[in-house]
């Protein structure tokens, strides 16, 4: 029977983990929510990684004994989260620069401000003129 957290994890794992796990969450254009969830569980890194432990046997038949017993272990520190979120920050970035955007905002609010007036205008010969 093989056995949860045998040993520590290396420098080497826990950055290659970290990078698979944020490449994943890029590659799905999920960064956002994900820093705020890590945000948010940070408190409880210690809890969690002992629950996906407790878990395990849920856990391994959906995800590979290998990653239950990888993540578990990497998440357990509290300070790999905030390489986690730092990792997902890098390239987190808008496209567009508040100045950008206001400028933007300005512009639709113009052209919805047309629209609506060219929808109030009646056309002659319409049900309205009689």
């Amino acid at each position: 029977m093989r056995e949860l957290w045998s040993s520590e994890l290396t420098e080497e794992e826990t950055d290659r983990l970290l990078k698979k796990a944020a490449s994943e969450i890029k590659r799905r254009k999920l960064e956002s929510p994900a820093i705020l969830m890590a945000e948010m569980h940070k408190p409880l890194a210690g809890i969690g990684s002992q629950a996906a432990v407790m878990l395990s046997p849920i856990l391994v038949p959906f995800f590979g004994f290998e990653n239950v017993d990888d993540y578990s272990r990497l998440f357990s520190k509290r300070e790999n989260f905030e390489r986690f979120i730092r990792l997902l920050e890098q390239d987190a970035q808008p496209d567009e620069g508040p100045e950008s955007v206001q400028a933007g905002s300005d512009g639709e609010k113009k052209e919805q401000d047309s629209a609506a007036q060219n929808s109030l205008e009646i056309e002659p010969g319409s049900k309205a003129d009689n």
